[in-house]
């Protein structure tokens, strides 16, 4: 990934070529750079001076869709949240802000994710998100066990796995028309992997 411009106008043009990847990856299912440059309203030379590749660019979109991603997942994942409303609506509270971020960005996200084997930038960034992700759910288990509102076990594993159940949401089987059925059973198969016994 790139560094970030450290000038207000070199991060908001940077802002806008990876606003313009998101949009143009989301209308059309593949990135050209040439594309988003005119999207943004820059020539190529402009985005290849702050993306050195399609991969740099690409790596710095999957990036910002994660990091919306988890802006909307962390206060979910707050105990008072959880004391409050119980781990049930907390599990399917989980699941629809998580659909909703891959509805917006789930081709980016797949697009990133066949590139993961190609791209070092790529695979960078999510395996620092997901180890993002796995620590919050990791402590998030490990607070709502002792407060006796999930389960016992070993945490960390519990996180991967509903890491890894979560991260199935992009699948285009639980965003397109008709997906409300598969979401409901994903959000119980969430619920009861936590439940307390």
């Amino acid at each position: 990934m790139p560094t970030l411009p450290v000038t207000r106008k070199t991060r908001a043009t940077y802002g806008d070529l990876v606003t313009a990847a998101r949009e143009s990856v989301r209308r059309s299912g593949i990135l050209s750079p040439e594309a988003v440059a005119e999207m943004a309203g820059f020539s190529p030379a402009t985005l290849y001076s702050y993306f050195g590749s399609k991969d740099s660019l690409l790596a710095a979109a999957f990036d910002a869709a994660l990091a919306d991603i988890a802006m909307a997942v962390e206060p979910i994942l707050g105990m008072e949240r959880l004391l409050e409303r119980g781990w049930e609506p907390t599990a399917r509270a989980l699941v629809r802000v998580v659909v909703r971020g891959f509805s917006h960005d789930g081709k980016l996200v797949r697009l990133a994710l066949s590139r993961l084997g190609e791209s070092e930038e790529v695979l960078t960034v999510y395996r620092r998100r997901n180890q993002e992700e796995i620590d919050l759910l990791t402590r998030f288990i490990r607070l709502g066990t002792a407060a006796g509102q999930l389960r016992q076990g070993e945490p960390s594993v519990l996180a991967r796995t509903a890491v890894l159940m979560l991260q199935a949401l992009q699948n285009p089987l639980a965003l397109g028309p008709g997906s409300g059925p598969v979401i409901d059973e994903v959000s119980r198969a969430l619920y009861r992997l936590l439940a307390p016994d």
